[in-house]
């Protein structure tokens, strides 16, 4: 992955794909490697922000964003991601992406086409802490 990702040149389903293998290694206490381990994930994480912010938005490179800032959080799975401090500039970096206006209205504009995905994550308190999703009202659903 990390020598696909960190290239000058990379096809937009690349990124795609390796925020999603990103999230699967946030999440994968017990069940193989985590990012924590991951040898390359700085270089990584690092290469997919650098891409994200120079595509368009949409729906699913938001919500694989949001929760990335998420897990790499102090919220996240420690067993996979260690010491959240490690992933600090990058959370912020993520956070920094959601929060650009096209971003947000990218999310505004899933969340009322009842995108699973997005409506999935605006009812999570990570999500109603972001700015697309700022003035939705609580569901009382909880996490």
């Amino acid at each position: 992955m990390h020598e696909v990702i960190t290239g000058p040149s990379v096809d937009d389903e690349v990124v795609d794909h390796t925020g999603r293998l990103l999230l699967v290694l946030t999440y994968s206490q017990g069940m193989g490697m985590t990012l924590a381990h991951y040898p390359h994930a700085e270089a990584v994480l690092t290469a997919h922000l650098h891409h994200l912010e120079r595509l368009e938005p949409s729906s699913s490179r938001y919500s694989t964003a949001a929760w990335l800032a998420d897990s790499l959080g102090k919220h996240g799975d420690t067993g996979s991601i260690g010491p959240a401090e490690r992933w600090r500039s990058h959370r912020e970096r993520y956070l920094a992406l959601l929060d650009r206006e096209d971003w947000c209205q990218v999310a505004r504009e899933a969340l009322a086409a009842q995108e699973p995905g997005i409506l999935r994550l605006a009812e999570t308190a990570s999500g109603r802490r972001l700015r697309a999703f700022a003035d939705r009202p609580p569901s009382g659903d909880g996490d």
